[in-house]
């Protein structure tokens, strides 16, 4: 194989594999913590326990596809996924205040207040977790609100 195929195979298998721990951690969780949504669990123990049987097979058979043709491991930053779901949640934080939301008509003025009150207040969380990842004590920070 060369060094294009080596590098589509390792990229194609670690989606899959992602998505494989994904759907295992899904199995595993009972939905507890949750606020906006539960997790309805419709899949008999019997059926997960074979889905997780079935999962560990795969993820084995990656492991000797890896070692078959030497796709060696990467190593991901956690610091890189955390900032990457913060961008996310900041995305979805702004889309939610009520200016933005105009496009769904307009909102009464008093629950605009309350809404943008509460979505700062998200934001500035999410801040104060950026801060703590880049090693910035939140109250001295000067780049920010």
């Amino acid at each position: 194989m060369n060094e294009n195929h080596i590098r589509a195979l390792r990229s194609g298998l670690l989606l899959v594999e992602r998505r494989l721990h994904q759907i295992r951690d899904y199995l595993e969780s009972d939905g507890s913590g949750s606020i906006l949504y539960s997790i309805r669990s419709d899949i008999d123990p019997r059926a997960r326990s074979r889905i997780m049987s079935v999962i560990a097979s795969m993820l084995d058979e990656i492991g000797r596809i890896k070692e078959e043709f030497g796709l060696g491991a990467e190593e991901e930053s956690l610091k890189r996924d955390v900032y990457a779901a913060l961008a996310e949640v900041w995305v979805n934080l702004e889309e939610l205040m009520p200016e933005r939301m105009e496009a769904y008509g307009r909102m009464e003025e008093g629950d605009g207040r309350v809404l943008k009150s509460h979505i700062l207040k998200l934001l500035k969380m999410q801040d104060e977790i950026l801060g703590i990842l880049d090693g910035v004590n939140p109250s001295r920070r000067t780049d920010g609100p």
